[in-house]
């Protein structure tokens, strides 16, 4: 017997299926199983479409994380320069006594 998923597409008549007589069930049974696979592919395409979702989602992060980080660094740089400035003042006002 063909594979019922071929079989539940052929086009029936009054004298059944070309090159044999399937039941019912069976065609039944194949327009099912064609209807589980369509139902697969579009399952799949979200899953892709999610992933997609979430590896936007990880970009952002790292991209918020990465300028973070450097605003961070950019700020301590700023601060040992203060520091650097201000230990300058005291070194001349101490020699200016």
């Amino acid at each position: 017997m063909a594979n019922l998923r071929t079989v539940s597409k052929e086009n029936f008549g009054a004298g059944g299926a070309k090159g044999g007589q399937p039941s019912f069930d069976d065609i039944k049974t194949g327009s099912l199983q064609r209807i589980a696979d369509a139902l697969e592919r579009l399952a799949s395409g979200k899953t892709e479409l999610e992933t997609l979702k979430e590896l936007g989602e990880v970009k952002k992060d790292r991209d918020y994380h990465s300028s973070r980080r450097m605003e961070e660094i950019a700020a301590k740089e700023k601060l040992y320069r203060r520091i650097s400035a201000l230990r300058g003042v005291i070194t001349k006002l101490k020699k200016a006594k």
